[in-house]
């Protein structure tokens, strides 16, 4: 019994768990193809699709949501946090984890090239479907006329969104907490589109 707890211990001791893997709340399907042919400066995978995307850019983004959060919740999300943005691991029904830092070199961004324009003409919008029950909530939204995804999170650890990087502050809140929705309470402050939209000029 002795030698079997001893060569348990040497087995595991030589055990590496994934350090990316992680629960995220995923939204975008079916998941795009991602084939990285781009690292920004500071070490995020990216995926372009062959279009021109500024590397400064998405790091600059995910310095500020990242700085945000740390602002706002230097320890756990407080409870009512958890509950009012579902922020849960329902694979393993416990609270979900609140990571303080991104861990960049696990992060990937994918950027599709099969986006399109919103029916206004002020956004850009992917070509997957969301809820439309999500975009009666938004002001001149007319009921039937289609409601997509701007950003998401597919596969843990891939994030998508779109060229002007409007909305990818929203899912990278989400990465960071596991919560489904990042529109609640101090949360939204983070969540808040960092550039404009269509440019993706700094708007901050």
């Amino acid at each position: 019994m002795q030698r079997f707890f001893i060569l348990s211990l040497f087995i595991c001791s030589s055990c590496r768990l994934d350090p990316c893997d992680h629960f995220s709340s995923e939204n975008i399907d079916p998941p795009y193809d991602v084939r990285v042919n781009k690292v920004t400066p500071r070490g995020i995978n990216v995926d372009d699709s062959g279009q021109e995307v500024d590397l400064e850019m998405i790091d600059r983004v995910v310095d500020s949501v990242e700085s945000c959060m740390n602002e706002m919740f230097p320890n756990d999300l407080p409870d009512e946090i958890v509950t009012a943005g579902w922020c849960q691991d329902w694979t393993q029904d416990k609270k979900g984890q609140y990571k303080h830092k991104i861990d960049r070199e696990c992060l990937t961004i994918k950027i599709p090239n099969t986006w399109t324009y919103s029916k206004d003409g002020l956004q850009m919008v992917l070509d997957r479907d969301a809820a439309e029950y999500l975009c009666e909530q938004k002001p001149n939204y007319v009921k039937g006329e289609g409601c997509h995804w701007r950003a998401g999170i597919q596969e843990k650890n891939t994030i998508v969104t779109l060229p002007d990087l409007y909305m990818l502050p929203d899912p990278l809140v989400r990465y960071m907490t596991s919560c489904k929705t990042a529109w609640v309470s101090e949360l939204s402050k983070c969540a808040a589109p960092r550039t404009v939209a269509l440019t993706g000029e700094w708007s901050e």
